[in-house]
């Protein structure tokens, strides 16, 4: 048997010829950028801080939060990678971006860079949103990630398409961009490290399926190349988007429990008060109580308990639903009173305010030392 010789690969001054010749224009990586400053701007005519704009301005303009971005508003998986926090956060990107966006323009296409870029950055949205839920994240670095990830996915598939230098100093500046970047990304909270790795990773996978070599054959291939990997990627994360639990949206749930106990404590006190004036009966405050009171007391209750939580949350939400339940059980004590005096007293209700009272409070010194992420 006879095998093949191993292809020699291409000198500097060839590899250069080609990635030129077959892609003469790097019109992507400017469009990419000009998009990322126009939303920049747009957002800072709208009234943002240009150096340090807020949660709620980020959020408005499409920034990645996991409870919306997994619960019916998927378009923010694509949005907040064109959004950014401040002036630093927006040249950081775009410093990055233009240095390695042309260079891997060249070696896949305009099309294809793009594709992988936008594939890339979706990755990186799902990982966040996935892993960090609470966590309001928005930047180009996840798709940028995806550019080195698409660095190293090329270089296995078309080692020998690469000169051996080029190779040697790509493996280096890609490994020390990457390797730093997560590191550092570790060491500083505000990072969303889950989004860089999810970047990295899709942009490996989508950066190896599109690439080809520099050839006449090969770039002749590229717009299929290009349409399958758009195709497959776009289904395969769409798929990975619907098969992810929502996460839950706890500051909303404690926000929706807190206004109803204000409902409730102000509705229980009204009909006490007409009781009191008697405008009604105790038997009528009682179906007040179990018709009007209780029914959404109660559903709040059970929503609370089926909530998928972890950590201080969980904490939080154990001690809040014992909270619930004493008030509920005050409830129950207090529509017995009024019914039937003898199954229920006046000591074991006052025993029960007493009990609500103190849950209460625990709740509250919880919530207060809720971490902030």
């Amino acid at each position: 048997m006879t095998r093949s010789a191993k292809p020699a690969p291409i000198s500097p001054e060839e590899f250069s010829e080609r990635i030129h010749r077959y892609t003469p224009r790097t019109w992507a990586t400017p469009l990419l950028v000009g998009l990322n400053v126009a939303v920049f701007l747009a957002m800072v005519i709208g009234g943002a801080s240009p150096l340090n704009p807020t949660v709620p301005d980020i959020v408005k303009w499409g920034a990645n939060v996991g409870p919306l971005s997994l619960g019916g508003e998927p378009w923010r998986l694509f949005t907040s990678m064109f959004v950014h926090i401040g002036l630093l956060h927006i040249g950081m990107n775009l410093y990055v971006l233009w240095y390695i966006g042309r260079f891997v323009e060249k070696l896949l296409g305009n099309i294809g860079m793009l594709i992988v870029y936008v594939l890339a950055g979706l990755s990186g949205s799902l990982a966040s949103a996935a892993i960090h839920p609470a966590v309001v994240s928005a930047g180009a670095s996840g798709a940028i990630f995806g550019l080195y990830g698409a660095v190293f996915g090329y270089l296995i598939r078309n080692r020998d398409q690469v000169p051996t230098e080029t190779l040697r100093s790509l493996r280096r500046l890609a490994g020390i961009f990457v390797v730093g970047n997560i590191g550092i990304g570790y060491l500083i909270p505000a990072i969303d490290v889950s989004a860089h790795i999810g970047g990295l990773a899709g942009g490996f996978v989508f950066g190896f399926l599109i690439s080809g070599a520099l050839t006449d054959a090969g770039v002749a291939r590229r717009p299929w190349r290009n349409l399958i990997t758009a195709g497959m990627g776009l289904a395969a994360l769409a798929l990975v988007e619907h098969g992810l639990p929502t996460p839950v949206d706890f500051e909303a749930e404690l926000r929706r429990v807190a206004a109803l106990d204000d409902q409730t404590v102000d509705r229980y006190k009204a009909a006490d008060a007409q009781l009191n004036q008697r405008r009604i009966s105790g038997p009528e405050l009682a179906r007040t109580i179990q018709t009007e009171i209780r029914p959404p007391w109660n559903a709040a209750q059970l929503r609370l308990e089926g909530l998928r939580l972890s950590g201080h949350d969980a904490l939080v939400r154990q001690k809040l639903v014992e909270y619930m339940a004493a008030r509920d059980r005050f409830f129950d004590l207090t529509v017995h009173y009024l019914t039937d005096p003898q199954i229920a007293s006046l000591a074991a209700i006052q025993a029960q305010r007493k009990e609500y009272t103190r849950l209460e409070q625990e709740v509250g010194a919880l919530l207060r030392s809720t971490p902030k992420p």
